[in-house]
């Protein structure tokens, strides 16, 4: 639940408009937020995903970024994201490399705290 509202959340910032922009295009390094992409009705915003990232059938035609363990840190960066969905601590070096290459991340993290913390930045941000 936690993690459907984080990712309904974040994408919920990005433009819906077609045609994808740069800021509109999102990277999912982990299956269940490709899922919960999908869920959502915003599989669209979709620019890469890994091998993992299997379902719905639809995820299976994404541009693939590497596996799961070992994505291609170039392939991302040339896809230009808005932001990048990983998962710690798999994904700990991806984060560092991807943030010093400018490029937003969010990280999951299953942890109980983290949709307190969600929600609160998500209602500073509309008030802002």
């Amino acid at each position: 639940m936690w993690l459907g509202c984080c990712a309904f959340a974040i994408l919920a910032a990005c433009p819906s408009q077609q045609p994808q922009t740069a800021g509109t295009r999102v990277v999912s390094l982990v299956p269940s937020i490709t899922e919960t992409i999908y869920a959502l009705g915003a599989g669209d915003r979709l620019a890469g995903t890994t091998t993992y990232c299997d379902y719905p059938e639809a995820a299976r035609l994404t541009y693939k970024v590497g596996d799961f363990a070992n994505p291609d840190i170039e392939r991302i960066q040339a896809l230009r994201p808005a932001l990048v969905f990983l998962t710690l601590p798999v994904h700990q070096l991806v984060a560092e490399k991807l943030k010093e290459a400018g490029i937003p991340v969010y990280v999951s993290r299953p942890d109980p705290k983290e949709s307190r913390v969600f929600w609160r930045r998500l209602n500073r941000s509309e008030s802002d």
